[in-house]
């Protein structure tokens, strides 16, 4: 490539580029800003800023210290990556940006101009603020359920209507929520998220989509939640139930959909909360739904469930171990469970 095309091509890419890039001299007096650069600071045109702003680093910073401190490091190291600063825009309002600047040096050594590039992340920091203020509120609302199981409905409607476009942090909380709930008993500690992960592997190998997995996650996390609520004297019983307590517990499934029903963002996951015990035969509970009836993701929870409750110790008898539990996925396989659902386990768990 020529010289001329090469110096055209960097043109090119210093008038069409995304972030501000500005060259200054160590003086702090404009050598060059690209459009992306005047925008940011309100200007239409590098040509409008250059005839407001002769000095950047001394017109620009709303915080004398913090281009004093950039200055000091460029001139010791010769680079700086992602400073934060606050800066003025055209009509007086304070934004906060991040830097990266770097020393062009002569063959001497010394310094010919400073070159930079800038970002706009004022957006960026009121979310990160916005999100530390929520998730602080979220976790005082955490600790209020480990007291009292009796707020749970009213922290998941709350935390559904104020946080519905904060998904990882509602996900963080229905799994410490679930967590905390399994934790009151030794043998269920992290039964949940454990029952969710087996899900997870069962579905990523058979082709989810996010949203899928999404939605099979939180059917994991709360599969038992009915359970967990309702029938804790029952639930740590030591000896065999009787009939009328089994049909007790039988309710569990649809208790849990219940609890969640007001929570519209969790309208899809009802259903594999109320079916994870339906059986391809029929013979399930609530509903004796068979076949493919049954939603796929609670086919996949019921599996995973029992596998999980096969290895682990229960207060009536200890773990059997992983491939005792995966032999009696076999052996249930088109009575019990989905064939698919089942292949797929008993390849990955």
């Amino acid at each position: 490539m020529t010289e001329k095309k090469t110096e055209a091509l960097y043109h090119t890419i210093f008038e069409h580029a995304v972030e501000g890039i500005y060259l200054v001299t160590p003086g702090g007096e404009f050598v060059a800003a690209n459009p992306a650069f005047a925008l940011i600071f309100g200007y239409e045109s590098p040509e409008e800023l250059a005839t407001d702003i002769s000095n950047p680093w001394a017109q620009l910073y709303c915080e004398p210290e913090q281009r004093e401190k950039l200055c000091r490091i460029l001139m010791k190291k010769g680079i700086v990556t992602g400073f934060e600063s606050q800066a003025y825009r055209k009509d007086g309002s304070m934004i906060m940006i991040s830097e990266s600047v770097r020393a062009v040096r002569d063959k001497k050594g010394g310094v010919i101009y400073f070159r930079g590039s800038v970002r706009d992340i004022t957006l960026q920091q009121q979310n990160a603020e916005a999100c530390h203020e929520n998730e602080t509120h979220i976790r005082l609302l955490l600790e209020q359920a480990e007291r009292n199981k009796d707020i749970l409905l009213g922290i998941i409607d709350e935390v559904c209507v104020s946080h519905r476009t904060m998904e990882n942090i509602f996900t963080t909380l229905v799994r410490d929520m679930v967590n905390a709930l399994d934790s009151r008993r030794w043998w269920t500690r992290e039964r949940s998220q454990r029952v969710a992960s087996h899900a997870l592997t069962i579905a990523e190998d058979m082709g989810f989509h996010e949203d899928e997995k999404r939605m099979l996650h939180f059917g994991a996390l709360l599969h038992d939640i009915g359970q967990s609520v309702f029938y804790d004297e029952l639930v740590d019983k030591p000896v065999k139930l009787t009939s009328d307590e089994v049909e007790l517990i039988r309710k569990h499934p649809e208790q849990g959909a219940a609890v969640l029903t007001e929570a519209k963002e969790l309208r899809d996951v009802l259903p594999l909360i109320r079916h994870h015990h339906e059986r391809m035969d029929g013979k399930g509970y609530p509903d004796g739904l068979k076949g493919d009836e049954i939603p796929l993701g609670a086919r996949i929870i019921h599996v995973a469930t029992t596998y999980d409750s096969i290895i682990t110790d229960r207060p009536y008898r200890p773990a059997q171990g992983r491939e005792y539990a995966l032999r009696e996925i076999a052996r249930c396989t088109n009575t019990q469970f989905d064939p698919k659902v089942a292949e797929v386990a008993l390849r990955v768990l």
